[in-house]
């Protein structure tokens, strides 16, 4: 192998590492540099729920969740209770609870977010149904690309995919923030 051919080498080797990493620091959603990444298969399916209606939003699989979570430009939004968020949630998700008595905010998350706002809305799992029934209400007020990942906060966890915590005094996630 001669020089030239090795300092090219080297020199895509470089870029390609130095790509990787203005990747990590410009993309909030990008995968830790170091950690375990699982491996979906094309089987991989979406988990689908008994209440499930023709007129849904889509439901996605855990590699599709994934891979919109590797876009920094998809919402993800957390249907469970405040309580539940701050004890764990996807990592970068929003809180919009859909059990509450506090319409308002749902009322001001939609009037901050954009209708067409990529989302992906999920919940604790196939045991939960909040995911569903918030992703159907968004759904109705117009919003135009909401996902429902069904397999939720369980699979998610399975995973080990990026999660965070919160408490109530660091919850810079919370939905009164804009969620988008």
């Amino acid at each position: 192998m001669s020089s030239n051919t090795i300092v090219r080498m080297l020199a895509i080797i470089l870029l390609g590492s130095g790509l990787g990493v203005v990747n990590k620091f410009a993309n909030p959603n990008a995968p830790d540099f170091v950690g375990i990444y699982p491996v979906f298969s094309a089987t991989d399916t979406a988990k689908v729920p008994e209440a499930a209606d023709e007129g849904d939003p889509p439901y996605i699989s855990i590699g599709e969740a994934v891979g919109f979570y590797n876009s920094p430009s998809v919402l993800f939004i957390d249907a469970r209770d405040e309580w539940d968020y701050n004890e764990g949630h996807i990592k970068g998700a929003v809180n919009l609870p859909f059990e509450t008595e506090d319409e308002t905010i749902l009322l001001n998350f939609m009037a901050a977010t954009a209708k067409d706002k990529e989302m992906v809305v999920y919940c604790n799992g196939a045991d939960c149904d909040l995911s569903l029934y918030l992703a159907r209400t968004l759904a109705a007020e117009g919003f135009t690309s909401v996902n429902i990942f069904f397999g939720g906060w369980s699979d998610w966890q399975l995973q080990e995919l990026p999660t965070a915590r919160s408490t109530e005094t660091d919850n810079n996630n919370s939905v009164e923030d804009g969620g988008n």
